[in-house]
């Protein structure tokens, strides 16, 4: 009968030790991005976008606030999308990309993309915008759901660069440098020691040899 509690109490709290083992929520990351009007007038950087995001979990990524640059009717008008990198609005250090000023209104639609390192630190954004066409309603769920797995704009991860190995010079026997590429166990570079050998060992006792084989032809005319 002492059984009996002690099974309705461990599956009482069994939903509290399910909860405490459940995964940690993945790190999210903050930018904020700014436009600067480059053509016709330039101008300071105004707020353009905050983005929420996770390089891990693109699906997360959450357009927090948006407020797109002021339109015109100047179809040549550009903008700057721009990262300050070291957090100073109107620093020396950021990145920038630019695009037609109009491509933030209608009938235009984009969606950012922004480029991350390997700490998931951003490191560019851009602005990607398409003239936008009315869909059919089976069209409409289907984009719907595309862009819930997307998330509210593009990331992209870069890598490190592969870094140039230069080979090492090694100095040749006459004093100048022979690269010493395959001159381990087994590569080219021993077969030339070896053949360089046999060639000294001829050059040095050629005379020795030349007699050796004299004799044995006297010997053989004697019989």
């Amino acid at each position: 009968m002492l059984f009996l509690p002690a099974l309705l109490l461990s599956l009482l709290t069994l939903p509290y030790a399910l909860a405490d083992t459940s995964p940690p929520s993945p790190a999210l990351h903050t930018a904020t991005l700014h436009a600067l009007p480059v053509t016709p007038t330039p101008s300071k950087p105004q707020p353009l976008a905050i983005l929420i995001y996770s390089p891990l979990h693109p699906h997360l990524s959450v357009l927090k606030s948006f407020t797109p640059p002021a339109n015109t009717s100047d179809p040549d008008s550009l903008t700057s999308v721009v990262i300050y990198l070291d957090g100073h609005i109107g620093g020396e250090k950021y990145r920038s990309s630019v695009t037609a000023t109009y491509g933030f209104h209608a009938p235009y639609k984009g969606r950012f993309r922004i480029v991350v390192d390997t700490k998931g630190e951003i490191v560019g954004a851009s602005w990607h915008s398409y003239l936008l066409k009315s869909l059919p309603v089976a069209g409409q769920g289907k984009s719907a759901e595309r862009k819930k797995k997307r998330g509210d704009f593009d990331i992209l991860a870069t890598k490190t660069a592969p870094s140039v190995v230069f080979d090492k010079e090694a100095k040749g026997k006459g004093g100048g440098a022979a690269t010493a590429v395959g001159a381990g166990p087994g590569g080219p570079g021993k077969e030339n020691e070896e053949e360089a050998a046999e060639k000294t060992f001829l050059q040095k006792y050629w005379w020795v040899l030349l007699g050796v084989a004299v004799l044995a032809m006297a010997g053989g005319g004697d019989k």
